[in-house]
């Protein structure tokens, strides 16, 4: 199932749900609720602060450049301005750490190893100091973008919690097996093969 926009400026809010089988959903660019029921899902909750549930099944929560669906978003931008702006800041309800995964596009992120640039702290002042370009604060849920570093703050931006994009509720204990890089394709109806070998039967075009 894929929520699909009437136009790329979509800014009507959204409830999608998805059914007993493995669905492909996408929000856009209002702030939407999207539930994957059964199946192992890939969610998208696109621009917006989402609210998204896996349900059910092994699910991906992913998170990349949104350029299909007409956003004036580079890297340049993401880097330059608040964090969020366009992604804005999702939760997930019902994160499960032995099967989910939260997939990020290495474009977008330009992380290359998850080893070196993903830490688990527990403290907002650690996360801040990290050296790592992924912070996740165990003892709230809240995963940050740190693409400065370990200089104040999480990014160019004097807001504190700028680099956060995600909320995990009920802040499960994760580490960087439950993250994985891709290469997420801008279009969902080209295909990504990192992400699935092949496009199911109630995919929506």
């Amino acid at each position: 199932m894929l929520l699909e926009q009437n136009s790329s400026t979509d800014t009507y809010t959204i409830e999608g749900f998805g059914n007993g089988r493995s669905n492909i959903i996408q929000g856009n660019f209002a702030a939407n609720v999207i539930k994957g029921a059964g199946g192992d899902d890939t969610i998208e909750g696109s621009a917006g602060n989402d609210i998204l549930t896996g349900g059910r099944g092994e699910d991906s929560f992913l998170y990349r450049n949104n350029l299909d669906l007409g956003f004036s978003f580079s890297f340049e931008d993401f880097r330059s301005s608040l964090f969020g702006y366009d992604l804005g800041v999702d939760i997930i309800t019902d994160f499960n750490r032995n099967e989910d995964k939260i997939l990020l596009d290495r474009d977008l992120f330009q992380i290359f190893d998850l080893g070196t640039d993903f830490e688990s702290v527990n403290s907002i002042r650690a996360a801040e100091e990290s050296n790592s370009l992924l912070v996740y604060n165990r003892r709230n849920g809240i995963l940050y973008y740190n693409d400065n570093r370990s200089s104040p703050g999480f990014s160019f931006s004097e807001n504190p919690n700028s680099g956060a994009f995600l909320v995990l509720q009920g802040a499960p204990r994760i580490t960087e097996d439950n993250l994985e890089l891709v290469n997420a394709n801008p279009t969902l109806s080209n295909n990504f093969p990192d992400l699935r070998s092949e496009i199911p039967d109630d995919f929506i075009f």
